[in-house]
């Protein structure tokens, strides 16, 4: 499979919003069904399942707390120490913070595009590549896994 054609098909990729979004959505965590495009006849194919847009910021609010906690509680045990322990408790503090903020957002990607990353996973059986050519287009542009250039 030609990846570059399926990529390109892959950044069609578009929630699909039918509604305004309130207070509670946000809370809870936005979600969407997904639209990708076919280069070839430009018909559009929806998925069925729905990806979230927006992280639960339960979530994020319970990851902001473990943070905050961890360096406290770090910099707080180095506090004690005689002389320079304010100073080693105040970078200590701040170093378990950065690095706990670290390890929770590492490997982290934008949520829209994550979603569309999945969503894509759902409806790419729905499209090829040609066998010919490598141009990809969806199922319905293929005939015996050619393209219509390649098969006119």
């Amino acid at each position: 499979m030609s990846v570059a054609s399926m990529e390109q098909i892959k950044n069609t990729g578009a929630p699909l919003m039918n509604r305004d979004i309130g207070a509670v959505d946000a809370m809870k965590g936005v979600k969407a069904r997904f639209s990708f495009r076919c280069p070839s006849c430009t018909a559009v194919h929806e998925t069925a399942g729905e990806y979230a847009l927006t992280q639960n910021m339960g979530k994020v609010m319970v990851k902001s707390q473990v943070s905050s906690s961890a360096g406290k509680g770090i910099g707080s045990i180095l506090s004690n120490i005689p002389v320079i322990g304010p100073l080693l408790g105040s970078l200590a503090g701040q170093a378990t913070r950065s690095a706990v903020d670290s390890a929770m957002n590492s490997g982290a990607q934008d949520p829209i595009m994550q979603a569309r990353d999945e969503s894509f996973k759902e409806i790419e059986s729905k499209f090829q590549v040609c066998s010919s050519c490598g141009k990809a287009g969806c199922v319905n542009c293929m005939k015996d896994g050619r393209c219509s250039a390649c098969t006119g």
